[in-house]
């Protein structure tokens, strides 16, 4: 054979297998992942569940007997048939109608009328099955006045959640709902509170009526929340700087128990020292020793209500408290105005549940711009530069910081087991209709995530799957080393891939090995969520190399299961 018949025939199969391996790289690799991206993105197959087959029931074998009835005297011919039938005796009472076995029996039965209710007069129905249906707005509910605060939460979102809420300010004896500027007169700080609360979330907010002198009503108990900051007391008194009535305490206590909230907050100051000790023993008096205080940690629900603090409110630094033995009720006391860190956040707990908090950060005075307590002990500081430009910015404080922890106050007051805040479902018109998954285009959806903090606190899951569709890995297995975690390996070759779960969120790099080859790839997944990732052989013979991509569609693992559920695959949680 001539040499250059050998050069083609050698220069066509190059050609050829070069062809292949640019087919398999750019057109099969691509077809193989649009079909797991179809898979992802379409709905859920709907499969009748099977019944289980049974055979049909034996009809029971029934035999009677014909019994002769006992000879006796004729019966004495009867009388013509009544209009009425006559009964020989009444067996049961007559319907509607108190039964008394000490009354004789009537021999015949009467005819009697039913009372029908009056069509006209109005009736009582129990309607909280109808709460979904009814037609009755935010603004309607506020007007009437019947209730301190109703919510309509949000299962997807806690920054949903719609309704309102009524603050009633206090004027007691020693803490007020007000707070006191140079000269020492009440403003109503809660208004500015009320304020933000209503600007910047979807619950109105707002004072009611006039201040209470005395906390002796019981419409005081419909409140979610009372906030007690340091007030003036009342003239003629001595003693403790805060001072409430043996009836007042009583009230409080019940408040307090059915499902009541108290913010105490004051500053650094000697008067505000004062006050948090005898709210401190005045509590302490109120709950009882089923009570105790505590500093709240970091994880507690009152720093993630609306806005997340990981830290603790602005100007709190969270520490380890030493727990003295045998003192549920130790505050640690500080010198007033001193140089170290406010004490932060502490809660009084009863049965397991915090009925109020206790703070020395002065968050009424901040979120208003009021003046400090410890003002007076502070250096003078020398006059802003920049002229009056620089002066003006230092005659308006930063509130929004504080008004935000406030507006975390309120929103756990409201959204609290057992608070006194009313619940409503939303309207069946304005709930949110559940994703079907369907296809648009084939085009790659993101999982709409409205609250990632919450989420990433959930458990991640990462499944790896053979391409093509179908395909199991075959023989010498998978294995995986994911970054942090003890190796994985699945053994079994009928198998389609793996869904490692139990993973935290974030980033993460795993190294699959698999078919002779190596790859490393990082990978990210989300909490509450399943990553896919499709792993192949690209190539032919020793021209192999192993191909990993990535998918961007995540959804739960139940719907994720639903999807694949065609498959064999491996569910491993990852160990440490």
């Amino acid at each position: 054979m001539p040499r250059r018949l050998w050069a083609s025939l050698l220069l066509s199969l190059l050609l050829h297998f070069v062809g292949l391996i640019v087919v398999d790289r750019s057109f099969l690799a691509d077809r193989e992942l649009r079909a797991f991206r179809a898979r992802l993105v379409a709905a859920p197959r709907f499969q009748q569940p099977s019944r289980l087959q049974t055979a049909a029931p034996t009809p029971l074998s029934v035999e009677m007997e014909y019994a002769r009835a006992p000879s006796g005297a004729p019966d004495a011919p009867s009388p013509a048939m009544p209009l009425v039938t006559e009964l020989a005796e009444v067996a049961q009472p007559v319907f509607l109608e108190s039964y008394d076995p000490t009354v004789p029996r009537r021999a015949a039965a009467e005819l009697t009328v039913e009372t029908l209710p009056d069509p006209t007069a109005p009736t009582v129905a129990d309607t909280a099955s109808f709460d979904a249906m009814e037609l009755l707005r935010i603004e309607d509910m506020i007007r009437s006045d019947k209730e301190r605060a109703v919510i309509i939460p949000d299962v997807y979102s806690r920054r949903d959640t719609r309704g309102f809420v009524k603050f009633t300010p206090l004027r007691l004896d020693g803490a007020w709902s007000y707070g006191l500027d140079a000269t020492q007169s009440g403003r109503p700080v809660l208004a500015d509170l009320a304020r933000y609360v209503s600007d910047y979330t979807r619950v109105h907010a707002e004072l009611r009526g006039s201040a209470a002198e005395y906390f002796d009503e019981s419409d005081l108990k419909k409140d979610p929340v009372h906030f007690l900051f340091p007030g003036i007391r009342r003239s003629g008194r001595s003693g403790p700087r805060l001072a409430l009535a043996s009836h007042e305490q009583v009230l409080v206590g019940e408040y307090l128990r059915e499902g009541g909230f108290l913010f105490v907050d004051a500053g650094q100051g000697p008067e505000d020292r004062r006050f948090l000790r005898d709210m401190i023993v005045l509590l302490k008096e109120i709950v009882g020793v089923e009570g105790q205080l505590f500093p709240l940690p970091a994880n507690h629900a009152v720093y993630h209500a609306f806005y997340s603090y990981e830290n603790g409110f602005p100007g709190e630094r969270k520490r380890l408290v030493r727990q003295i033995p045998g003192s549920p009720w130790y505050y640690p006391d500080r010198a007033p105005c001193s140089a170290l860190d406010p004490r932060g956040l502490y809660g009084v707990e009863w049965s397991g549940e915090t009925v109020a908090i206790i703070s020395d950060l002065e968050l009424h005075r901040r979120w208003s711009g009021l003046e400090s307590s410890c003002a007076e002990f502070e250096n003078e500081t020398a006059p802003p530069a920049g002229g009056e430009e620089g002066a003006e910015e230092a005659a308006s404080p930063v509130t929004s910081p504080f008004l935000q922890a406030a507006t975390n106050i309120v929103f756990h007051a409201l959204t609290r087991p057992g608070g006194v805040a009313v619940r409503r479902e939303g309207p069946a018109w304005g709930r949110r209709r559940v994703d079907t998954g369907r296809p648009q285009g084939l085009v790659e959806e993101q999982l709409a995530v409205e609250d990632h903090d919450l989420l990433d606190e959930l458990e991640a899951s990462l499944a790896f799957l053979r391409a093509p569709s179908g395909k199991v890995i075959g023989d010498g297995g998978l294995r995986l080393r994911i970054k942090g975690y003890e190796a994985l390996e699945v053994a079994d070759g009928r198998r389609h891939g793996v869904l490692v779960r139990n993973l935290a969120a974030g980033r993460l790099w795993v190294e699959v090995e698999y078919g002779g080859e190596y790859q490393g790839v990082e990978v990210e997944i989300q909490g509450g969520t399943v990553t896919t990732v499709v792993f192949a052989l690209r190539g032919f013979g020793p021209w192999t190399s192993l191909s990993i991509e990535p998918l961007t569609a995540r959804f739960a693992v139940a719907d994720w299961m639903r999807r694949f559920d065609d498959l064999h695959y491996d569910e491993i949680f990852a160990p440490k």
